[in-house]
């Protein structure tokens, strides 16, 4: 009976920090496109 929950317990951790990591790398690419935008804006001034 323990043995199902685990691996969903397992399971749920793995999809869990695969959707965080996702989330982050998604965060990191907007940050960059918004760095470079500024750079753009300051290089144009």
């Amino acid at each position: 009976m323990s043995v199902p929950l685990f691996f969903f317990f397992l399971n749920f951790k793995y999809i869990l920090f695969s959707f965080l990591s996702i989330k982050f790398i998604k965060n990191l690419y907007s940050l960059r496109k918004i760095l470079t935008i500024i750079r753009y804006y300051i290089t144009s001034l």
